[in-house]
């Protein structure tokens, strides 16, 4: 319940245009603690963690996000999130990305996130390949083993 609660959280905020002026943007889960870096730090990891998490998600459908550095506006939407994660810092700069820097591409990252929502609204995935976590469409009878995993009869477990 409290993930799910959450996942709709970021789902309407994700909806929300930053730039209307409107509340109930997205913000990005930045621990508070990446804050502390003086701007000149070099060490600083503000936003890698949420980056990587970002990234790793692409990664569960690569084939679909690998379209988007193709277009322009979109690929300028995943410069920000790229940098934020150490592991592309060096393959995109040739130089270290101080604190401050890092602090303002974790203020773009509520726009960025809208543009690529806005994109995949207008460009769901091509037809024959389903999304992933995608539902079944079998339907479970009331005797059958719980999809779960349980072990228990359907009845007995997540239908009541």
């Amino acid at each position: 319940d409290l993930l799910m609660r959450r996942w709709n959280v970021t789902v309407g905020s994700v909806k929300v245009n930053p730039l209307s002026g409107g509340s109930g943007a997205y913000v990005p889960l930045i621990d508070p603690q990446d804050l502390l870096y003086e701007d000149d730090a070099l060490d600083s990891l503000c936003g890698y963690d949420w980056a990587d998490g970002f990234i790793l998600g692409m990664t569960l459908s690569q084939s679909e996000w690998d379209s988007l550095f193709d277009e322009e506006s979109l690929s300028d939407c995943l410069t920000p999130i790229m940098l934020l994660n150490t592991g592309t810092i060096r393959a995109v700069v040739d130089e270290e990305i101080t604190h401050a820097r890092r602090k303002q591409m974790v203020e773009m990252i509520p726009r960025s996130v809208h543009l690529l929502w806005a994109y995949w609204q207008s460009n769901p995935t091509p037809s024959g390949s389903a999304p992933v976590g995608s539902a079944s469409k079998v339907r479970v009878g009331r005797n059958d083993p719980c999809p779960c995993g349980s072990g228990k009869k359907y009845k007995k477990c997540c239908l009541h």
